[in-house]
């Protein structure tokens, strides 16, 4: 007589049918280096298994007895984006199933094209000060290292230093640009690897009191996986040295503010046997290193004519001489009570 075939016993003859290829699919993931981090997507579009990607295909193809065959894949290129699929899962030809891939290694899917492996920088800095005087200085070390899959190609090193500092030039390979930027090269950083640079810095004698932010920035010619680590930041306090008196340049008699009388003290002074100012510096106006009539001529011209403004630390606020101490234009202040 005839056999019914039920409709539960054909599904299960089906399942039972397909399932060793199943079974045998799965087990292709521990075939490849760096396969259960890619997982199936490494050679299937999507999560779920679907059609086989570009990679996929060159597996399928070159299969040996149901079994992957590493060698025969490993140097090729199979989705076109400039690296090999050994480059992309981390692992050399002679790689053999159960091995190790190196540690650190971030595995890139040699199915998508716009999956590859790539460098991943990032930045530190630390500073020698938490804070500095005017005219001082004190040094930046600034870190970068390298946490991608790849070499990053002409690395940069920047330090970005804000108005009242000066960077000095570090090795061969360094430089300053108009912007204050001193930089350093390195042609390869691999994965894994890291690198430093010693900035000194110079704050300028007649740098303001305030907090200073200074940046370092790492950049590289090879795209990298990111960017957001790129930048690293710190603050440097700097206050009014201790070692020489701030003033207000022109402000001869120290009243706290620039005025016609600070050219009527001068000219007192200079021809009618009149007291010099305390601080001969605050008298020198126009800053050519000497106190004489022109320095009340110019504080006059300033305030009636329009003409130049008082050279550094200036009329309106104070700060020190931009002058090196005990140098040629260095007039000296001894006393200068309008600053605190």
């Amino acid at each position: 007589m005839p056999c019914r075939l039920y409709p539960g016993v054909f599904v299960f003859l089906i399942l039972a049918a397909a399932s060793p290829a199943i079974s045998a699919r799965s087990f292709r993931v521990a075939q490849l280096p760096n396969g259960f981090e890619m997982g199936c997507t490494s050679c299937h579009e999507g999560f779920g298994g679907g059609p086989r990607n570009a990679f996929g295909l060159d597996v399928d193809r070159t299969l040996v007895n149901g079994n992957v065959d590493w060698q025969a894949i490993c140097d090729l290129d199979s989705d076109g984006d400039g690296y090999t699929n050994g480059q992309e899962l981390g692992a050399g030809c002679d790689w053999t199933e159960g091995e190790p891939v190196p540690d650190g290694d971030f595995p890139s899917n040699p199915g998508e094209s716009d999956s590859f492996p790539a460098p991943d920088l990032g930045v530190t800095i630390e500073a020698s000060e938490e804070s500095v005087e005017a005219g001082g200085s004190l040094s930046y070390t600034v870190a970068v290292f390298n946490l991608g899959s790849r070499d990053a190609a002409d690395v940069r090193i920047e330090l970005l230093l804000p108005e009242g500092m000066t960077g000095d030039i570090p090795g061969d390979e360094c430089g300053v640009n108009p912007g204050g930027v001193s930089c350093f090269l390195i042609e390869d950083l691999q994965p894994n690897f890291g690198s430093n640079l010693f900035f000194p810095v110079e704050v300028n004698p007649n740098a303001a009191p305030g907090t200073y932010v200074v940046v370092a920035r790492v950049s590289s010619s090879t795209e990298e996986i990111d960017d957001d680590n790129n930048t690293a930041s710190i603050e440097v306090v700097v206050t009014a040295s201790a070692s020489r008196t701030a003033f207000r340049r022109g402000d001869a008699n120290d009243d706290g503010q620039l005025g016609i009388s600070d050219s009527l003290w001068l000219f007192g002074a200079l021809f009618l046997g009149g007291d010099l100012p305390t601080c001969r510096e605050a008298g020198d106006a126009n800053n050519d290193g000497s106190l004489d009539i022109t320095d009340g001529i110019f504080v006059l011209s300033y305030l009636f004519l329009g003409g130049q403004a008082p050279p550094a630390p200036g009329g309106g606020a104070c700060g020190t001489d931009s002058d090196a101490e005990g140098g040629p234009g260095d007039q000296g202040c001894e006393v200068y009570t309008s600053c605190g």
